[in-house]
């Protein structure tokens, strides 16, 4: 082999390892990635269209709680959103803010369920039997005597 093509051999090589060090672009470097997260809405028993957030938030970034929609839970009334079904979790009311944190987010919908009354009937002094209504009614609902 020449001198020529012996030093053309080695300037390729060489070039090689040069860009192979000098590379601008890590693809190892998980720093180079920023990593988004995700909100869900959970009915938690109702029934309705759940809300949906199609973002994709950073670490830090402020998110604002969705409404409730068209949600509905028969007997109960909507009482903002939780990180956790049971409500054990962090409380989200609805339009408030929060910073993104680590990792998605589930919030669950909360629901108290609404007073409801009994309609108790006296004979008022009267012989023979008073009628009786073991229903449970709620507040405005219509009620046969």
């Amino acid at each position: 082999m020449n001198l020529k093509k012996i030093n053309y051999v080695l300037f390729v090589l060489v070039l090689g390892l040069f860009a192979s060090c000098h590379s601008p672009v890590n693809t190892n470097d998980d720093t180079l990635v920023n990593s988004t997260y995700t909100i869900i809405y959970d009915g938690n028993g109702s029934t309705g269209t759940v809300p949906t957030d199609s973002n994709n938030y950073e670490e830090g970034e402020i998110v604002t709680v969705a409404s409730v929609g068209d949600l509905v839970k028969t007997g109960s009334t909507f009482n903002g959103w939780n990180t956790a079904a049971d409500g054990s979790g962090t409380a989200r009311a609805a339009g408030s803010t929060f910073s993104m944190g680590t990792e998605g987010v589930t919030l669950y919908a909360q629901w108290t369920a609404n007073p409801t009354y009994m309609v108790t009937y006296d004979g008022n002094g009267s012989t023979g039997t008073v009628p009786t209504d073991s229903n449970n009614y709620e507040e405005g609902e219509i009620v046969t005597v």
